[in-house]
C-alpha cells in the first residue's frame, strides 16, 4: 500500500496540534494581523499581562449594556451618517475592532475595515462614545477581550 508524503505531512501536523491542545489547554497564541476578520459577536479573550493575543474559552462573552438589542437601539439613535456622503451616495461597511478591559472601558479602537474616511469618522465617533460594556469572564473572572463589530452605512 503506497502512503503519500502529504497524508504523512497532514497526519503529523494533526498529531503535533492534538499534543499541543493538550499542553495548552484552550489557549492558542496567535496574532491579529489587521486583514483578520471575526464575526461581529466573535469575540476573542486576553489574558491582561500578555504582549499578544491569547486566546481561551471564556464563560461569557463581553457584552454591551442591554444585550445586542439595545446595541442596535444605541446605534440607531447616535450613528450620524454624514451629510457630505450621504449627497455623495456613499454606502458601506466599517469594521471597528476594540478591546473591553476587565473594567468593561473600551480601549484600542481602530478601524479594521473602511468605507470610506467620512464613515470611519463616523463610525469611530459612535463607538468611542459607547457605555462601558460587561467584560468577558473566565472562571468567574473578568478577562481582557477583544471584539470587532461591523457598522453598516446604508442610504434608505
Amino acid at each position: 500500500m503506497f502512503i503519500s508524503p502529504r497524508f504523512i505531512q497532514a497526519r503529523l501536523v494533526c498529531a503535533l496540534l492534538a499534543v499541543s491542545l493538550a499542553i495548552t489547554g484552550s489557549a492558542i497564541a496567535q496574532d491579529l494581523s489587521a486583514s483578520e476578520s471575526i464575526a461581529a459577536t466573535h469575540t476573542r479573550s486576553l489574558t491582561p499581562a500578555a504582549s499578544q493575543f491569547d486566546y481561551v474559552a471564556t464563560n461569557s462573552n463581553p457584552l454591551f449594556p442591554g444585550g445586542y438589542t439595545a446595541l442596535h437601539t444605541y446605534l440607531d439613535q447616535q450613528l450620524l451618517y454624514p451629510v457630505q456622503a450621504r449627497s455623495a451616495g456613499l454606502e458601506g461597511t466599517v469594521r471597528i475592532r476594540f478591546r473591553v478591559q476587565p473594567t468593561g472601558q473600551l480601549t484600542h479602537i481602530r478601524v479594521v475595515t473602511s468605507g470610506c474616511k467620512l464613515l470611519d469618522d463616523a463610525a469611530l465617533r459612535v463607538v468611542n462614545t459607547m457605555p462601558p460594556w460587561f467584560p468577558a469572564h473566565y472562571n468567574g473572572n473578568a478577562v481582557l477581550s477583544a471584539i470587532e463589530l461591523p457598522i453598516i452605512f446604508r442610504i434608505n
